[in-house]
């Protein structure tokens, strides 16, 4: 059994590091998108995410081998810390994490967090390297309760229905040193339509781009809404690419943009808001009850056909379709 393992979900995280005794793994990955189950067989549940990527990024691999290697070594180390930043993304990756460890056996208090204020203090972190911080956050011991808090909230995100998401992000699940985990239940109910627009938080982000303005590349649409509220990633590019080219998609019986210049590369393309877009930011018309909506939101699969959709309303509260 090796002595600890350091699992860190912040993006600026150099591969393969050493900090001490400990090695240093970056878990990439982005649960705030596509399908999620509980934790039971963990091998199941990357698989599903493999597909789930595959489908966005064809031929891509880059997430699963890094899981897939970093499942061996927590099941062999005899500590396990988990460094988190403070975005919504890495705050779902934190409890994604804590999930797994307590699947593959691990004691409650085999686990420690270190949560930063940023999600760039690498380069301070490491061992004899100049940088902002040179010293770590203090480490935070995982108790019974905490990591049954933690594990609850993580399978209210994969449940089926959304009604334990919502109650646990009205009621609160951040703690004296973890104040951020509101922020990653918080980042799942802004992935439901809201009441009014039948638009999520993303589309509306997106379709605000455009307010004012004539055609425009679809990168000057993206770029800004790649980063959340919270001063960390919302999106990541290519996900934002496809939600506009759905947007655009003519097949769609009230599209929210139109696109032309159809060549191969989507970002260069061409984008403008249409009357239907701009009725449905004004809340005139709504987005899913004309166009309809098939999406993953954690475990609930949101699909009109089949009469399962949920909103949000304006105060936040869930409201089912």
């Amino acid at each position: 059994m090796t002595q600890a393992l350091i699992l860190t979900t912040l993006m600026m995280a150099p591969r393969g590091t050493q900090r001490g005794a400990a090695s240093i793994v970056y878990m990439p990955e982005d649960f705030t998108l596509g399908p999620l189950q509980p934790m039971a067989r963990p091998s199941q549940f990357l698989r599903l995410r493999h597909r789930f990527w595959h489908r966005m990024l064809p031929g891509s691999t880059a997430l699963r081998r890094p899981w897939l290697a970093a499942m061996r070594q927590m099941a062999e180390a005899g500590q396990i810390e988990i460094w988190a930043g403070p975005c919504a993304q890495d705050q779902v990756k934190l409890l994604t994490l804590v999930d797994l460890a307590i699947t593959l056996g691990k004691q409650p208090e085999q686990i420690r967090f270190r949560q930063f204020a940023t999600d760039r203090p690498w380069v301070g972190v490491m061992d004899g390297l100049p940088g902002q911080d040179p010293s770590p956050p203090p480490a935070m011991g995982c108790t019974a309760d905490l990591a049954k808090a933690l594990r609850d909230a993580w399978h209210a995100i994969c449940a089926p229905r959304p009604d334990r998401l919502f109650d646990l992000a009205g009621a609160g699940l951040s703690v004296p040193g973890l104040p951020y985990l509101d922020r990653g239940l918080q980042a799942f109910t802004e992935c439901y339509p809201d009441l009014r627009t039948g638009l999520d938080r993303v589309d509306t982000r997106l379709l605000h781009q455009a307010t004012g303005k004539g055609w425009q590349h679809a990168a000057r649409w993206v770029a800004p809404v790649m980063t959340g509220d919270d001063g960390g990633p919302m999106s990541g590019d290519m996900v934002l690419f496809e939600r506009l080219r759905l947007m655009a998609n003519p097949a769609q019986a009230a599209p929210a943009l139109e696109c032309r210049e159809l060549d191969k590369r989507f970002h260069t393309r061409k984008l403008r808001l249409t009357e239907a877009g701009r009725a449905f930011l004004a809340g005139e018309r709504h987005a899913v009850a004309e166009n309809g909506l098939d999406r993953w939101v954690g475990g609930v699969h949101l699909n009109s056909r089949a009469g399962r959709i949920w909103y949000r309303d304006g105060s936040g509260q869930l409201v089912q379709g």
